[in-house]
């Protein structure tokens, strides 16, 4: 559903007028059901894309979570972003190579690519009204000493114009608000980001693969600020959402009872709706059952697999 269709509630339950801080509060209506319940069909949707040649690739910003990955047609096997500090692990330098099955989630990263060397960094808008408009670059210069502007942490770049610094690596951004997109440059023209107008703290996750290759994945969405009447909810469950938005009110309002009371309305009615839609698969999800020999590791081709 979209806010228009939520909005009279929305504002009965609020007792406030379609004013930004309404929108604030339907955001957190959102977040708190989302979070509370069972995965809702429209919180999750399937990609299909290329990875680069080394096999990474940053997913879209609507992706908050992949679900499921399945590489070259083939169920594919999650390595969180620690796995290359496993002390019975390949390490970093084999992570990937001989792995055919597996997938790692690299984490979060304020660009789609690293900096491979220090460089000038420029940023362009696309609409005119974004002109002089200012990223914020926080991370560490040629020399490896942090970006700053006189004893302010970060380097300001406006559209149009070429930072005054090389920069060795980007920790994190900051963005105002903006009509269209902004986009943030090498000084050779490497894209390392394209950010929407509401994107004020942008990230990607960053996934890897062992190739280049063509994988599938079924990913949970990101909750997105709410800022308009148009503005997409992907909650279908009405009554829900109405539990949710009271939940909210009593959280704020300090009545921790009926915040309780509400959170579980919201997320039985929104779970009893969501269970009626599952198909009863007659062959639920399979794991493999892989154990090892005491003093062996599973990643050195030591360890011993049984089926079940």
């Amino acid at each position: 559903m979209v806010v228009l269709e939520i909005l009279p509630d929305a504002k009965k339950v609020f007792a406030l007028c379609e004013t930004p801080s309404l929108f604030r509060l339907i955001t957190r209506s959102v977040e708190l059901l989302a979070n509370e319940s069972v995965a809702w069909d429209a919180m999750v949707r399937c990609l299909r894309l290329t990875t680069e040649d080394d096999g990474t690739f940053a997913l879209p910003q609507e992706v908050e979570t992949p679900l499921g990955v399945n590489l070259d047609g083939h169920p594919a096997f999650n390595r969180d972003k620690w796995f290359v500090h496993h002390i019975n692990g390949p390490g970093e330098f084999s992570s990937i190579d001989g792995w055919r099955r597996f997938w790692d989630d690299v984490g979060d990263s304020a660009t789609i690519r690293p900096i491979g060397t220090a460089t000038k960094l420029k940023v362009d808008n696309i609409d005119p009204i974004d002109d002089l408009i200012e990223l914020r670059i926080f991370g560490v210069d040629d020399s490896g000493n942090p970006l700053k502007t006189g004893d302010e942490n970060g380097i300001g770049i406006k559209t149009g114009t070429l930072s005054t610094v090389l920069v060795g690596r980007i920790d994190y951004i900051t963005k105002p608000e903006t009509e269209d997109v902004i986009t943030l440059k090498q000084e050779d023209n490497t894209l390392l980001g394209s950010y929407c107008g509401l994107d004020t703290y942008p990230r990607f996750r960053i996934v890897r693969f062992p190739r280049k290759t063509v994988v599938t994945i079924q990913y949970r969405v990101r909750n997105l600020k709410i800022t308009s009447v148009t503005d997409y909810i992907p909650l279908d469950n009405t009554n829900a959402f109405i539990a949710s938005m009271r939940a909210i009110k009593y959280l704020d309002d300090d009545k921790t009872a009926d915040f309780e009371k509400y959170l579980s309305i919201a997320i039985r009615l929104a779970n009893s709706e969501q269970e009626t839609r599952n198909a009863q698969s007659a062959i639920g999800p399979q794991v493999q059952n892989m154990t090892i020999h005491p003093g062996s590791s599973l990643w050195n081709r030591r360890g011993r697999r049984r089926g079940c």
